[in-house]
């Protein structure tokens, strides 16, 4: 689910290493985000405002689809935390 969020996340690795936010968010059977909102914040407005604008912007997240009912229960509700690594070449 992370890899879906990312690719909506402006990251910059030089400026954002170190930091970590954690993101509540409620999701729909269908994957859809119902409900976002900072659990911790990571005390940079901007890093922490970046990081929940990618979750909103997501909508949806495919990847419940395939899970089963169980599965899905598990995670229906979840907190998401970003913490940018450096890039390895």
């Amino acid at each position: 689910m992370i890899s879906e969020v990312s690719v909506n996340w402006p990251v910059n690795y030089a400026l954002d290493q170190g930091k970590e936010v954690a993101i509540y968010l409620t999701i729909s059977r269908k994957g859809f985000v119902l409900d976002s909102r900072i659990m911790t914040s990571s005390g940079d407005k901007e890093f922490d405002a970046r990081a929940l604008g990618a979750v909103r912007k997501t909508k949806q997240l495919s990847a419940v689809n395939h899970l089963s009912d169980e599965e899905f229960e598990q995670v229906r509700v979840l907190n998401l935390v970003f913490r940018p690594q450096a890039l390895k070449n």
